[in-house]
């Protein structure tokens, strides 16, 4: 990249042109009593009040001689055709000059100058400090402007005002020393604001030996128009460093910062830095040091010399177009917390590069995520060579867009012209909002040019989750090598046929709640059966309206909580990836339902109550180690029968869920999914202990089978088939319970049921097609699991009703959960 035309310092304006000519008299600015005072050889000493705005006549210039000269004014001034609105010149040795102004000043006119001290001597020192509003207008229009022309004259301004300034050559301040061992230092935390060709916000000048130049900026610069520099620093003697501070904004239309020094520039930001040509720092000469810990937006323009840029903890280095380090032995740092971030337009195929660079130490992150991939940030010493050496140490990050989508996706690029050392982590932001089809290919990421390169140097912590698919990192080698990303099924492949399984969970743990529902009716029949033993007509008639136990109605409200743990393998690319599956189920029920019955169905005593029921069911399914999670909500219908005699009972169910899966935005599903389970349960026992008041129990067993239906579906080249698997369950167990009368005419049943149930047959399977692959997946449930119930029945007869509630937990290796079910029963 040629280097950009820069301007020469010498060629800047002098503002105090016009007051060296001689042929300005001191009388015309002097009073007698003033005149007189510098006469006498004494310190001039004048205080100038605050007043109503001063008209042009009320211009101050004080000319001395071999005098200090200290000078304050708060006077609010609007200076028209005139060069200077207050200015000093001293022509003695030993002039020390110190201006303070604290009034608002207003000028307009060739040569505007709000401020001005120019001093000509030796040791003649200036110090100005402002804190008023400045406006010029003009040619050659600067606020504040210091000039001195002799050894150990020194500059020092401080700004706090506001300075705008519109002309050609327009500079808010403006400073320059000519003799040796006279630095300056301007410091402004005010807003400066520049407009013009050859606009500057503050330009600073040294031209002899040890005169530093120090620049601080905490307020706020901007200078637009043609060759507009919001700093512009120059030193052309020796040992006269350069050193911009900058914690505020600074901005120009060309550069944000242009220096020139012979010995040495440091920029230290903790500000913001910036240039309509995206120039942000451009240095010229010895070399240059850049301390970054706030925003530099733009590229960088180096010297010829060894230069170091390091974008510390905190920093952003917003990198566009080319950065060129140009000549000697340069390092660029990018420290643990800092960011170099290579792309930030948006714009699809930004080209971001560092050019002439002999060292990239990364410790931080560098991005070029903008949510768009093909973004290319190139780093290189010599163009077309290998011979820059980058390092990753600590933290060191490379964050890229990648569409990952399967077959022809591409992602951000990031290409290091020489060799690579140490470990990267690389963090993919993925631009597919879908999921991922299958891709035996790869997709390229980093290239490494040079002959130096390790697989380790680049890598992903863990596979990259994209949906159907996962991908992980790969270096290929060439001689040189690149690194690229393939993929492989992934959690969210094998979590398919778990979506079948908790249809079927829902099913049968819905199917609970009717068995508790059973349980009333026993006691009610047994408790009628009394009625048989009555001699006496009305008496036995009487008793068995008090124990119609039909018809009836009831409602049930139940909610299981389930952890589940599981886990799956995939094999490819050759290596073996597991996959956490654990995932949380929850379960919530409402239902019920209409009884009736009828006595002496087969045999005198015995009873069948049969009904119809319907409720609302709803699942939740969310898996802890991958970002999916899914919903199962709809509504139930079925009907049932129990049949009891004696101590005997058999309840069977049948019943359908038809419900809707939703996937909760979950990559390559649809909205929704229909899902059809039905089925039937059969418990059956009997109760020892007769019904009397006293202690019980109850062998039980139960068999149960379901089928379940999911909506097969196609969406983004993938096909997903979900198997119409039954499954079929069993369980063995007890009742314990005794029963007493608590308070007239209610009947208190409290209980504990210990069961064992195991998957007869059930195993549930899903396929999936992709890119022209079929992959198959499965999923085994528990094939035995444990629940320990405890509860409590309620029964009045008297008052029709009948109100239970229980606790359920479920054990076994991989599954943990508790239930809470409970319902009231009404007759008449």
């Amino acid at each position: 990249m040629g280097r950009r035309k820069r301007r020469k310092g010498d060629l800047r304006a002098d503002p105090g042109s016009r007051l060296r000519s001689g042929r300005l008299r001191p009388s015309l600015f002097l009073t007698r009593a003033e005149r007189g005072v510098l006469l006498a050889g004494t310190a001039l000493v004048c205080t100038l009040a605050a007043a109503a705005p001063t008209p042009a006549s009320a211009q101050t210039v004080i000319i001395g001689a071999n005098v200090p000269v200290s000078f304050s004014t708060s006077l609010d001034r609007i200076c028209f055709f005139l060069g200077t609105c207050v200015g000093i010149v001293t022509t003695g040795n030993g002039a020390f000059v110190n201006l303070a102004n604290s009034g608002n000043l207003a000028v307009a006119g060739l040569n505007a100058s709000a401020i001005f001290v120019d001093t000509f001597n030796l040791s003649s020192p200036v110090s100005i400090m402002n804190s008023g509003n400045i406006a010029t207008t003009g040619i050659q229009g600067h606020g504040i402007g210091a000039y001195t022309r002799s050894a150990s004259s020194s500059i020092t301004i401080f700004n706090s005002g506001n300075l705008a300034t519109a002309a050609a050559q327009a500079v808010g301040i403006n400073a320059r020393t000519n003799g040796n061992n006279s630095p300056i230092l301007i410091d402004n935390s005010g807003a400066i604001a520049t407009v013009g060709i050859l606009a500057d916000g503050i330009y600073g000048k040294t031209s002899g030996t040890n005169s530093s130049l120090t620049i601080r900026n905490s307020g706020s610069i901007a200078a637009t128009g043609s060759q507009a520099y919001g700093i512009n620093a120059v030193t052309s003697g020796s040992s006269s460093p350069i050193l911009i501070e900058n914690s505020g904004s600074v901005g120009g239309r060309t550069a944000g910062i242009y220096a020139n020094s012979v010995t040495s520039t440091t920029v230290t930001n903790s500000g913001s830095i910036s240039a309509g040509t995206n120039l942000a720092i451009d240095t010229v000469g010895a070399s240059t040091t850049i301390f970054n810990s706030g925003l530099i937006t733009g590229f960088v323009d180096l010297t010829n010399q060894s230069d170091l840029f390091v974008n510390r903890s905190g920093g952003e280095f917003r990198a566009m177009s080319t950065s060129s380090f140009r000549g000697g032995s340069d390092l660029f740092r990018n420290e643990d917390g800092a960011v170099l971030r290579a792309a930030s337009q948006g714009a699809n195929g930004e080209l971001t590069s560092f050019v002439n660079l002999e060292r990239f130490e990364n410790a931080g992150l560098i991005t070029m995520v903008d949510g768009r991939d093909n973004d290319v940030f190139r780093i290189s010493n010599t163009l077309g060579g290998k011979n820059l050496t980058f390092v990753g140490s600590g933290n060191s990050t490379l964050a890229v867009d990648a569409f990952l989508g399967g077959p022809g996706s591409t992602a951000d690029h990031f290409i290091v012209d020489g060799n690579t050392f140490g470990r990267t982590k690389i963090v993919v932001n993925n631009t597919n909002p879908s999921s991922a089809r299958y891709d035996p290919v790869g997709i390229p990421v980093v290239f490494v040019e040079g002959k130096i390169v390790d697989k380790n140097n680049f890598y992903v912590p863990e596979p990259i989750d994209a949906g159907f698919f996962d991908y992980d990192l790969f270096f290929k080698p060439t001689g040189s090598g690149f690194f690229e990303l393939k993929n492989h099924t992934g959690g969210g492949s094998h979590l398919l046929p778990q979506l079948v399984t908790v249809t079927h969970d829902t099913f049968h743990n819905t199917t609970e709640t009717w068995f508790d529902q059973s349980t009333d009716l026993r006691v009610l029949l047994a408790q009628g059966a009394k009625c048989n033993s009555t001699s006496r007509a009305q008496d036995k008639a009487r008793c068995q309206q008090l124990f119609n136990i039909t018809p009836g109605v009831w409602a049930r409200g139940a909610g299981s909580w389930f952890n589940l743990q599981d886990s799956a393998t995939t094999r490819a690319n050759g290596r073996t990836y597991h996959h956490n599956l654990d995932r949380d189920l929850s379960v919530g029920l409402f239902e019920s339902g209409v009884d009736f019955g009828k006595r002496d169905l087969f045999a005198p005593g015995d009873i069948l109550v049969f009904g119809v029921l319907g409720g609302a069911t709803e699942a939740a399914l969310n898996y802890k180690a991958i970002a999916r999670t899914f919903s199962l909500d709809g509504g139930e219908v079925g009907a049932y029968a129990t049949y009891l005699k004696g101590g005997f009972f058999a309840d069977t169910l049948f019943k359908t869920i038809f419900a809707k899966l939703d996937p909760k935005d979950v990559r390559g599903f649809p909205d929704t999914l229909d899902t059809v389970t039905y089925g039937f349960r059969t418990d059956t026992g009997y109760r020892f202990g007769g019904f009397r008041r006293g202690p019980f129990f109850e062998p039980l067993a139960t068999i149960a089978v379901s089928w379940s239906h999911v909506d097969d579906f196609t969406l983004d080249g993938n096909a997903v088939n979900f198997n119409d698997d039954e499954n079929v369950r069993g369980r063995v167990g007890l009742r314990l319970g005794t029963s007493a009368d608590i308070w007239q005419g209610t009947t208190f049943e409290p209980f504990v049921v210990g069961s064992l149930w195991g998957t007869l047959s059930g195993n549930h399977t899903a396929s999936l097609t992709s890119t022209g692959t079929l992959f198959e997946f499965t999923d085994e449930p528990e094939d035995l699991w444990g629940v320990v119930s405890g509860g409590v029945n309620f029964f009045n007869p008297s008052a029709q009703t009948a109100v239970f509630a229980k606790v359920d937990y479920t054990f076994a290796d991989q599954t943990q959960g508790v239930g809470v079910r409970a319902g009231m029963r009404y007759n008449w």
